[in-house]
């Protein structure tokens, strides 16, 4: 195990100075892109989205966005269209360019908390009151509108699009038609007023975390493949490699087999997890305390760890490759995968809230 900590004071100066002369040379140009590095998304409670390359060097700027400012900025994606929530609008992007897809935000009338898709035309959009509300991606319009307090099955923002439908996790876990909003299937999730927290889809299968356990479905028919019990409340869910990952409040994370469910390892950590993401072979954990974990997924053993800075509350974790992209603090972090090394620090305008992966 190697412990590791990250030198950001350092690195900050010749890391902005890289971005600032791209900025200089006309940021906008994608021929200034890094082939080699993957492209991401940022978005900060100033009211801003930055397109980024993030290679094994530096993070080179791509195009930039204006959205409402606001503390919890949400993002999600399919193709060129993206989809960013902030405040109580929505916008729909450009991948390539950042420029409005509608011309406009679309008002919800309540803080959004959860993006999902597009999915056939759609994009899903969750707000706090809470309702989910299906918008036309062609016109910013809205199609349906589903009061989740009324149907019986709020939500926290465990919403999730896959190819056969939209999968939203409550008191049970529904299929919706992204059409209409009309339940196509169920699952009693048995938990009673619990939440399903965190929800994911990964070829046909919908994983997600319950206050008990973690369960595998069918996506066509919500029918139980598998489930795994817990001691306490899943907070967390990844899938990666044949591996399904998960964390549980206090009580450390784990990785499942995806077919059938059996149980690799554990590693027991009193701690709360805020995200979680798979490269390679291994998982990484952000604690609350900022700290980065790597584990082998084939056993669970710790493989490095980086120490988290005083106070930088953990915003988001992503892996593309051999980078690692995390958000914690004020910065963006690009760390190699192989060994947690620093390979280049990006301070945005505000405080990153969301990272997307494209």
């Amino acid at each position: 195990m190697f412990d590791l900590f990250l030198g950001y004071a350092r690195r900050v100066a010749s890391s902005l100075a890289t971005l600032a002369l791209l900025l200089a040379l006309g940021g906008c140009d994608l021929g200034l892109f890094d082939d080699d590095g993957a492209g991401f998304l940022v978005g900060t409670d100033a009211g801003k989205v930055f397109h980024l390359i993030g290679g094994d060097s530096q993070a080179s700027f791509g195009w930039e966005a204006d959205i409402a400012a606001s503390s919890k900025v949400v993002m999600d994606g399919s193709g060129d269209d993206i989809l960013v929530g902030s405040g109580q609008e929505v916008v729909a992007l450009s991948a390539m360019t950042g420029e409005s897809l509608w011309g406009q935000p679309v008002s919800l009338g309540d803080d959004v908390v959860a993006v999902a898709g597009p999915l056939s035309g759609v994009a899903i959009v969750m707000t706090l009151e809470p309702f989910l509300v299906g918008i036309d991606m062609a016109d910013g319009s809205e199609l349906w509108r589903l009061d989740l307090l009324l149907s019986g099955n709020a939500s926290d923002d465990a919403v999730a699009v896959g190819s056969s439908g939209v999968f939203l996790g409550g008191t049970e876990i529904l299929k919706l038609d992204p059409q209409t909003g009309a339940e196509q299937a169920y699952y009693n999730t048995g938990t009673g007023s619990s939440y399903v927290v965190d929800i994911q889809v990964a070829g046909g299968t919908v994983y997600a975390g319950l206050e008990d356990g973690v369960v595998a479905l069918s996506a066509s028919t919500l029918s139980e493949e598998w489930r795994h019990p817990t001691a306490d409340e899943v907070d967390n869910v990844s899938v990666g490699g044949s591996s399904v990952f998960y964390s549980v409040i206090g009580g450390g994370v784990g990785a499942l087999t995806q077919l059938g469910g059996n149980l690799v390892g554990e590693a027991e950590d009193g701690s709360v997890f805020e995200a979680l993401s798979v490269g390679g072979n291994l998982l990484l954990a952000a604690r609350s305390d900022g700290t980065l974990l790597a584990y082998d997924e084939a056993d669970m053993a710790e493989v490095w760890t980086i120490d988290g800075a005083a106070g930088a509350a953990v915003r988001d974790l992503v892996t593309s490759g051999d980078t690692i992209f995390y958000a914690a603090g004020s910065y963006v972090d690009g760390i190699n995968l192989s060994d947690g090394s620093s390979l280049w620090s990006y301070d945005p305008s505000g405080n990153p809230s969301d990272l997307f992966l494209f």
